[in-house]
């Protein structure tokens, strides 16, 4: 099961990681992450002020 959330449309995070002990080892649980920082920015919204976001982000939140 994967996990992803993106932050401000700047960038997001695709996990299977489960923070607690057994996959913070490293020896007995393996695990995959991934944080994507889109250099692609598109001029959007937040909080109705002007932002620019990351397309790849920004599509994640807004199309899911």
């Amino acid at each position: 099961m994967w996990l992803t959330i993106g932050y401000a449309d700047v960038w997001c995070a695709s996990t299977t990681a489960n923070i607690n002990d057994r996959s913070m080892t490293g020896i007995r649980d393996s695990e995959v992450a991934m944080r994507i920082v889109d250099t692609d920015v598109v001029e959007t919204t937040m909080y109705d002020e002007p932002w620019r976001a990351g397309r790849f982000a920004h599509n994640l939140r807004m199309y899911g």
